[in-house]
């Protein structure tokens, strides 16, 4: 009998990258290639995944703090401007998004 497909997460932070991207034998052997090839799937898993915020339920296409601030600015979902609102959102995705980090590189 074939291995069961584990179903696809449907939050950014229940996504767990492949061996490939993250493993203890390629964290010893180059740390530094190892957190770029993470952050190269995270970029990836943003635009496929939204991020579900555990609090609020509130809905976010997190695609744009893992880019550079020019980049940034040009995209559509990138919450602009200083109203309460929009800072409030960009606040609470990069506390988010810093906390999944965490979580994936403490057991390295």
């Amino acid at each position: 009998m074939a291995n069961p497909t584990p179903p696809r997460p449907t939050n950014l932070l229940d996504y767990i990258p492949g061996k490939d991207v993250l493993s203890p034998e390629a964290w010893k052997t180059n740390a530094s290639l190892t957190v770029y090839k993470l952050l190269n799937n995270l970029k990836q898993a943003t635009k496929l995944y939204s991020l579900l915020d555990p609090k609020t339920s509130g809905r976010f296409i997190a695609d744009w703090p893992l880019v550079d601030y020019l980049a940034r600015l040009a995209m559509d979902t990138y919450p602009g401007g200083q109203g309460t609102a929009n800072v409030a959102v960009r606040k609470n995705v990069n506390d988010l998004l810093h906390t999944y980090v965490i979580k994936l590189l403490t057991p390295y």
